[in-house]
């Protein structure tokens, strides 16, 4: 209870990522992966696949950034490399296809995040920090109907401490202030735990293997929170 009642005491900005904690964005990508491993497995491993596919996702971060479009470049990459080259006009155009659909995928919220959303708002003033593609994001923040939730969007290229420090900066907050709410512990947690801030763990059902890292180092942070889903929140922060 102590450490609740520190960490309501110097709140003064609450800031929530996007996919995967407001809704569902994970998942669909893992089916896309489903399809790209039946076009593929004729010409080598699985396994050599998907390891194969997450090296020219890194890879290619720097160049093209996270989001749908870096997700079916890599797919296209991965699937004429592996190959030798002999993957089919026609396999290439059904990964082409799929990997466009992706961009059309509805938005799902998680259950509890209006009113949660609503609830803290009354509070602390918000702000929406994700990551990936400009036109994506802001497509599906729109889409979500969230858009008035917040009093800030920001749609960054990568979230680390430097990126955070900014915002802070900009917001005119200490990061004594600040809380993230996220479920990436490399992108949404340990970075603002490092630089001094809060932040509030909602693990998703699925996460991104480049996102996740061991427990081990966030755990023994004392402004760290961990819940299992997004409407306990407000236990924490009202």
């Amino acid at each position: 209870m102590a450490k609740s009642k520190q960490f309501k005491k110097n709140i003064a900005f609450v800031a929530f990522d996007a996919d995967d904690t407001l809704w569902e964005n994970e998942p669909k990508y893992r089916r896309a992966e489903k399809l790209f491993l039946e076009i593929l497995s004729k010409y080598v491993s699985e396994e050599t696949i998907l390891e194969e596919l997450l090296k020219t996702e890194i890879q290619n971060l720097p160049l093209c950034g996270y989001g749908t479009k870096s997700f079916c470049m890599s797919m296209m990459e991965t699937a004429m490399r592996v190959s030798n080259l002999k993957i089919t006009t026609e396999e290439l155009h059904k990964l082409y296809e799929f990997g466009k659909s992706l961009l059309k995928h509805p938005i799902h919220l998680y259950e509890g995040v209006e009113k949660t959303l609503e609830l803290i708002s009354r509070k602390y003033p918000v702000a929406l920090i994700t990551k990936g593609d400009s036109l994506e994001q802001e497509r599906k923040i729109f889409t979500s109907g969230l858009m008035d939730k917040f009093d800030f969007i920001e749609i960054v290229h990568e979230k680390d401490e430097k990126t955070y420090l900014k915002l802070i900066e900009k917001y005119n907050i200490e990061p004594a202030q600040f809380v993230m709410v996220g479920n990436s512990p490399k992108s949404d947690i340990l970075p603002v735990l490092k630089i001094g801030g809060y932040a509030i763990y909602i693990p998703a059902r699925e996460t991104w293997i480049h996102e996740i890292i061991d427990e081990s180092n966030i755990n023994c942070f004392d402004n760290y929170f961990k819940l299992k889903k997004f409407s306990e929140i407000t236990d924490v922060l009202l």
